[in-house]
Parts: structure tokens; sequence; C-alpha cells
């Protein structure tokens, strides 16, 4: 998905805490002399529909629908966001949403969402799921 380092634990304990480790299902990690105890949760992988509803969007939407949605906002940094709403208005993304979601918030969502440090991150990870 990108080029960093998978992440390495390495006689590591970790108690009492509600959730030892937390990271994204798609993470490869490393694990040498790890303990946890006491905790609520070892290790919470979170997968995609956590990222989905952050975005405003139900757990069934189709993944191919969200990479388009946010290839559409990698346009010219100049635009204004309601040109990037307005534009984002003919995606697939949106014809599936029609009336079930509040798409202002929606768009808001992925408009922000493009001009955050993890924009380039989230299409790597789309991308990789959508691929064959």
């Amino acid at each position: 998905m990108n080029d960093r380092k998978a992440p390495s634990f390495k006689n590591v304990h970790i108690a009492g805490f509600k959730t030892g480790i937390s990271m994204p299902a798609n993470t490869p990690a490393e694990f040498d002399g790890l303990t946890i105890e006491g905790c609520e949760t070892a290790i919470d992988l979170r997968d995609p529909p956590s990222f989905l509803s952050q975005l405003g969007l139900p757990v069934s939407t189709p993944p191919e629908s969200l990479l388009e949605a946010l290839e559409i906002l990698n346009g010219p940094a100049v635009e204004t966001v309601k040109a990037k709403e307005a534009r984002l208005n003919s995606s697939r993304l949106f014809e599936w949403l029609g009336a079930s979601a509040n798409l202002s918030t929606v768009a808001q969502s992925l408009v922000s969402l493009s001009q955050s440090r993890v924009y380039k991150d989230s299409l790597e990870f789309l991308k990789d799921v959508v691929a064959p």
C-alpha cells in the first residue's frame, strides 16, 4: 500500500488499558516478546467500516465509488470548496447515496479528507481494496 516500514513490537508489556494496541486491519506488524494483560481488548484491528462511518457513509458503500469520489477531489488546488462539492454531485457515489444520506455533510467530509495529511493513504488503501 505504501512504503512505510511495518511497526515492530519487541519486549513490550502492556497492562491495564482499555485497548492494548489499536491499528488498521491491513497494517503488517512484527511482534516479538509482546505481552498484553488486563486490557478489555488486547489488539483492536480497525476495519474499513470505521473509516466509512467517520465520513458519514453507510457500511455498504461501494469502495470503487468512494475511490472515484476521492479522485475527483484530486483536482486543482485553487478550486474552491463549493466547486469541489459541485463536482462530487455528479459522482457514482452521490448517485448511489441518493436520498439516503445528507449529501452536503458527506461532501464536506470528503473535501476535508482531501485536504488532510491522510488523503494519499486513504486513496492507496481504497485502491488496494478495489484492486482485483
